[in-house]
């Protein structure tokens, strides 16, 4: 930690003189919830610099970084966290939590530096804590660095961002289908639709729950386009009367699964024929 101080202290002594300049962004990345270990990559763009002191600051409800991705004694990163950009730098963390934020500082120096770079510099190393469509962006409280001979370089960094994916969620037209037939005969075939109204990809099936339905597809995907799925009734065998069913639409990771469409098919006598031929 001493370390670190002197790091910082000799970042914010350092006379501001143009020499070069930097250009840093975080990434807008996208996860599950629930995910563990990803990354959210820092890169630079045209970049020459020896030393760095980074501040961000972030909505720990919804991700945090990983115990380990850090010295928690010495505060120097992981490996894992470094790239060939960053490989010469000795980087070491300091992280505070107040409430659901967390601040993280980053600082770290060279001798020799990187020049005219662009790439990936650094990674994140986080677990992802949010429910499905919560998101926090990564703000940038304060970004300082200098060149090796210790003068300020003006820099230009582009704020992060997390999104927590959606979960899948089934949506279907119409809500109930109702058909009518004379005893002997098929209603005719009736379409309806399915269709994504929540994030990722809706993978889902379509089972009748009476043996006298059938569905065609008998599953598809959608990421907010509809898909028509046909009904054909298989009646000729059921006696006059009302008959009720439905069709299950499932999907295991959807937020509402399953969905049902309620089936009624009336079935009238057949017509007789009444006086002479």
């Amino acid at each position: 930690m001493r370390r670190f101080l002197m790091y910082a202290c000799l970042l914010l002594a350092a006379p501001f003189v143009c020499h070069g300049a930097v250009s840093v962004s975080l990434a807008r990345v996208t996860a599950d919830s629930g995910a563990r270990g990803g990354f959210i990559p820092i890169s630079v763009a045209d970049s020459t610099f020896s030393g760095f002191d980074i501040t961000l600051t972030y909505d720990n409800t919804v991700f945090e970084v990983v115990p380990g991705w850090y010295h928690p004694g010495t505060g120097e990163v992981s490996e894992n966290a470094r790239t060939p950009l960053s490989s010469q730098f000795v980087i070491r963390v300091q992280r505070t939590v107040s409430g659901r934020t967390t601040t993280l500082r980053i600082a770290g120096s060279s001798e020799r530096g990187i020049a005219d770079a662009t790439g990936l510099f650094l990674r994140i190393a986080v677990n992802v804590t949010g429910a499905p469509g919560e998101q926090t962006p990564i703000r940038v409280a304060s970004a300082k660095f200098v060149d090796t001979q210790g003068n300020q370089i003006q820099a230009t960094v582009s704020e992060g961002a997390v999104f927590v994916n959606r979960w899948p969620s089934i949506s279907r037209s119409p809500e109930n289908i109702t058909a009518v037939c004379r005893s002997g005969n098929n209603p005719p075939d009736q379409l309806f639709e399915v269709w994504n109204t929540g994030g990722g990809t809706l993978n889902f099936r379509v089972v009748p729950t009476v043996p006298w339905l059938t569905c065609s597809p008998a599953a598809g995907s959608s990421d907010g386009n509809r898909v028509g799925i046909t009904v054909q009734f298989r009646a000729t065998a059921l006696l006059p009367g009302t008959y009720t069913g439905a069709i299950l639409i499932s999907d295991a990771n959807a937020d509402n699964n399953p969905q049902e469409i309620p089936v009624t098919v009336t079935v009238y006598p057949r017509l007789t024929r009444i006086g002479p031929n």
